[in-house]
């Protein structure tokens, strides 16, 4: 281990560090995303995959609040 370049390693450590998304980006990512397709799935539902728009559901019986929810199950 002694011929080993250990500050190489720190070095990609923090590299690492550096590109890890923290709990609280995460869910800020998470929350923005549900809010863009609940509203795709509402005025532009063209956008959205059949597949995904199927297992949603009717788009019209929610409001965009349940709809985020709705999505989040998804």
């Amino acid at each position: 281990m002694e011929d080993y370049d250990w500050s190489s390693l720190r070095d990609q450590i923090r590299q690492i560090r550096e590109n890890t998304v923290t709990a609280r980006s995460h869910t800020t990512y998470q929350n923005s995303f549900r809010c863009f397709l609940a509203w795709a799935l509402k005025n532009k539902a063209h956008f959205i995959a059949p597949q995904f728009a199927g297992c949603v559901g009717d788009v019209v019986v929610y409001s965009l609040q349940q709809l985020r929810a709705r999505v989040q199950e998804v």
